[in-house]
């Protein structure tokens, strides 16, 4: 007799969705699926699922979690979640974010950055920020770049110099 999607269970492996560690495995054909006895289901290992399976489950949870929502406005986005696809709408997420990012980066770090720069090397007469090509050329350039590093270094070394002399 033939199954309406396939051919016929006697010409397949029995293979069952779950690994039973207490049962013995054989690789004979058989035509029904056994399901494991009550006291076998501690034994039972769940298969791996490979990661487009994940995403499918994780597509299916965010969008029932949003259509089952009470407002009207996260079912709409649901609804576009499931239109699109998560995977896009998780890159439009990260696309905006880093431009949200780049804005308060150019906007707030970077002034303030240049203010405590300008105000630092007004305190410090030995730092400075080098260049990378300067950098490449002598490596120990880097450590004028620490506010107050050299300074102390010089201060340390004077003073061990005079304690000894």
């Amino acid at each position: 007799m033939l199954r309406p999607f396939g051919p016929p269970r006697d010409a397949q492996r029995c293979a069952p969705f779950v690994r039973v560690a207490a049962l013995p495995v054989s690789h004979k054909r058989c035509t029904a699926l056994v399901a494991p006895a009550a006291g076998v289901m501690q034994g039972i290992e769940s298969l791996p699922m490979n990661k487009n399976k994940k995403w499918k489950l994780a597509t299916i949870a965010v969008v029932t979690f949003l259509l089952l929502s009470l407002n009207p406005e996260i079912r709409f986005i649901g609804l576009l979640i499931e239109s699109v696809g998560l995977e896009t709408i998780l890159i439009a997420i990260e696309s905006q974010l880093i431009l949200a990012l780049g804005i308060f980066y150019r906007q707030w770090l970077a002034p303030f950055g240049n203010l405590l720069n300008r105000i630092l090397e007004r305190l410090d007469p030995l730092y400075f920020r080098p260049k990378i090509s300067l950098i490449r050329a002598y490596p120990k350039m880097v450590l004028h770049s620490i506010p107050f590093l050299v300074t102390a270094v010089h201060i340390v070394a004077a003073g061990a110099v005079l304690t000894h002399a």
